[in-house]
């Protein structure tokens, strides 16, 4: 299990090294530096970054591991007393995940905004600008991926060189759902290289690392990709995949595993047996992250409503379960995905 920093019951954290501090980049409390070391460091051109109460002091550190097309970081403000503004400029050639390892960031790309609290990470794409408040106590730890070096990765598994860019989807990921298999092996990475004998920084251990980071972004984040990689690594029987086209057509109805088994032709046994081996998965564990998928949106669409009839035309019957299932897979809680999208109208 990945250890995250404890906070007390005030909310304060408890003293602890950050990651990489063997790797120390820089540190500095003057604003005007820590732009000039984020753009020397991640952007193409000068980065706006600002306290938002315009006096808070801000005790800036940068850790830092290179290999060869992959590089880790560990970024803290340390400004316990104010949130930070920070807008990047898009950059065209690496991607990066950014884990919320401590504290809460508010961040935005290609005009959404996303709540993305401690043990979730969201995914930067190149050639998105990048906006966010990071609220006080926010500390993350970034992996700058080399978009050449991923599509490398995918060529291998595809066999055929990819004929498009990969688009990723865009929402918060959770270290103990999707995310769970890379988050691991970064922070196993991380704990390797503090360690007394770190081994992953040597190559060739270095390069299967990141052709293994490659392979896990690639298989665990949804892309359009993502069909023809599950196909070619392992064949999926037919039963599994004509569950999955039952439910994506029939989502809204009142679905029981019964309809489910009837739509598969085989055994429950058979059904859960394929789903856990083939999608690490049940199938109504199935069924509910489709749901929640369009409950995400239909309430980030005009008119949507109230969370509670989202809700009901979505499948869901408990309420309070839902409301718990959703903020677990998205970051946030329904009705704030609804208000924001209510904030965002225009005013007639």
């Amino acid at each position: 299990m990945i250890r995250f920093p404890e906070c007390n019951a005030a909310g304060a954290q408890s003293v602890e090294l950050p990651l990489l501090n063997r790797y120390r980049r820089f540190s500095s409390g003057d604003m005007r530096e820590i732009c000039k070391h984020t753009n020397d460091v991640f952007t193409p051109s000068m980065p706006v970054i600002e306290v938002e109460d315009g006096r808070s002091e801000v005790d800036f550190i940068h850790n830092q591991v290179n290999f060869a097309h992959t590089s880790l970081h560990f970024i803290g403000y340390h400004c316990d007393d104010s949130a930070v503004f920070v807008d990047l400029p898009a950059e065209q050639h690496h991607l990066m995940l950014q884990f919320s390892w401590s504290g809460v960031a508010e961040l935005g790309q290609d005009g959404a905004m996303h709540r993305v609290p401690q043990g979730h990470f969201l995914l930067i794409r190149p050639g998105s600008r990048m906006v966010g408040r990071l609220l006080p106590g926010y500390q993350s730890v970034v992996a700058r991926i080399n978009c050449a070096a991923l599509e490398l990765t995918l060529a291998r598994h595809l066999g055929r060189r990819p004929t498009d860019m990969i688009h990723f989807e865009q929402f918060p990921v959770s270290i103990d759902g999707e995310g769970n298999a890379i988050a691991s092996l970064i922070f196993s990475i991380c704990a390797n290289l503090e360690s007394s004998a770190p081994l992953m920084g040597r190559s060739p251990v270095s390069l299967e690392m990141e052709n293994m980071l490659n392979s896990l972004i690639l298989f665990s984040l949804p892309n359009q990709y993502s069909a023809e990689l599950e196909s070619g690594a392992t064949p999926v029987p037919y039963y599994v995949r004509r569950v999955e086209t039952f439910i994506r057509e029939n989502a809204r109805e009142p679905l029981e595993f019964a309809d489910l088994v009837a739509a598969a032709g085989t055994s429950t046994r058979t059904l859960h047996e394929g789903f856990r081996r083939f999608r690490n998965t049940t199938p109504m564990a199935y069924l509910r992250n489709i749901r929640l998928e369009l409950a995400r949106a239909d309430l980030q669409k005009d008119g949507a409503g109230s969370v509670t009839k989202v809700a009901l035309d979505c499948g869901f019957s408990h309420l309070s379960k839902f409301s718990l299932d959703y903020q677990r897979r998205f970051g946030e809680r329904p009705s704030e995905t609804l208000n924001r999208n209510i904030s965002a109208l225009p005013i007639v």
